[in-house]
């Protein structure tokens, strides 16, 4: 099992770099959300969009990780 050989720091390195490779509004609602805990209204207001803009880039940006980290055989919990 891939997981099993990973250390932390690997897995998020990992994670990290899927982040880095999501377009710009999806990267920015993942982090602010999910990241910075940051409810789907209060991103927002900060970022001058619709609160069902943010939660659309949310679940896209979050699909696309799921999808990318399964591909290298990681299953990561959303």
């Amino acid at each position: 099992d891939p997981l099993d050989r990973l250390t932390a720091r690997e897995l998020l390195a990992a994670v990290d770099a899927e982040i880095a490779r999501l377009p710009e509004g999806q990267r920015l609602a993942v982090l602010l959300c999910g990241a910075d805990g940051l409810s789907p209204a209060e991103a927002a207001r900060r970022l001058g969009w619709s609160a069902g803009a943010v939660r659309g880039r949310l679940q896209r940006g979050r699909a696309t990780l799921r999808t990318r980290l399964a591909a290298k055989g990681l299953a990561v919990p959303a």
